[in-house]
């Protein structure tokens, strides 16, 4: 099957999801994607951790390789998925414990991802060369054909929640006056409804298109992009939201005033970097 046939099929299965507007009924299928990472991780681990301990470290590790820049970029790309947060807070069923919740998941995660990292390259070394973890382990494995297959599912479940945000905003400016005319007459407002409708059914082409045409420097795009906007979206615009809006004394200015100055650095040198390599 080719990308672009594989691309129709998942346009297929995707579209009708974007035009839900309720999204917590997606809550269970994006607990069922987290599940389908989870287990890709744990299968992963076990599979790589016995082959380091049969065949040992993994040739040409190096504390700093040639390719250092991309790992910043992904870095910040571990960030992708903040736009969630709020949407999950509203559909949460107790939002007051939500910050304890916040704060337990993200430690997990930086967990999860520095030793989920450091495990692959110790085991593979100069050998890991794919973009995707699941394509070095043996391809005629049935293990492997699930995993990506678990994958894939994670994918598929997780879309809607993930891309509302997006989808969201980008209405928020597009519509704007029909927004406004919506209240006062039924008409207005089911041309509101289409017009949102086709406005998320182009976002989801548009993702397609860009996961066919890039799939082959897709680590190099991804790392671009956590540094140019997931950057920015974690950790320039709250710290500048913050400064500008409640920040007090000198101590919290000093603090956002240095993750500004951070996000800065990151995306100029990932620029810098991908110009200098183009």
């Amino acid at each position: 099957m080719s990308l672009w046939t594989l691309g129709f099929v998942v346009i297929g299965i995707l579209a009708p999801t974007v035009f839900v507007r309720n999204i917590s009924i997606f809550s269970f299928t994006f607990l069922l994607g987290n599940l389908c990472i989870l287990t890709t991780i744990v299968a992963v681990s076990y599979v790589f951790s016995g082959k380091l301990l049969v065949d040992g470290v993994g040739p040409d590790v190096e504390w700093i390789t040639a390719d250092y820049a991309i790992m910043v970029g992904f870095a910040c790309y571990a960030f992708e998925g903040i736009g969630v947060v709020l949407p999950i807070m509203q559909v949460c069923e107790c939002p007051e414990k939500f910050d304890g919740i916040l704060v337990a998941a993200l430690l997990t995660l930086t967990t999860i991802y520095i030793g989920f990292g450091e495990l692959c390259y110790f085991t593979l070394g100069s050998g890991m060369t794919q973009e995707f973890i699941t394509r070095e382990l043996d391809h005629g494995s049935l293990l492997v054909i699930v995993l990506q297959m678990i994958y894939s599912l994670n994918l598929l479940f997780s879309y809607s929640i993930a891309i509302n945000p997006a989808n969201q905003i980008i209405a928020s400016y597009l519509f704007k006056s029909l927004l406004n005319k919506k209240d006062r007459n039924n008409k207005w407002e089911r041309i509101h409804w289409h017009a949102v409708n086709i406005q998320r059914l182009f976002v989801l082409l548009a993702a397609v298109y860009c996961a066919i045409e890039l799939s082959s420097v897709l680590d190099k795009f991804l790392s671009l992009l956590g540094a140019m906007l997931c950057g920015p979206l974690a950790i320039m615009f709250p710290a500048l939201i913050h400064l500008r809006t409640t920040a007090s004394g000198v101590f919290e200015k000093t603090i956002d005033l240095s993750c500004i100055a951070a996000s800065t650095a990151v995306m100029v040198f990932c620029l810098s970097q991908v110009a200098a390599g183009s």
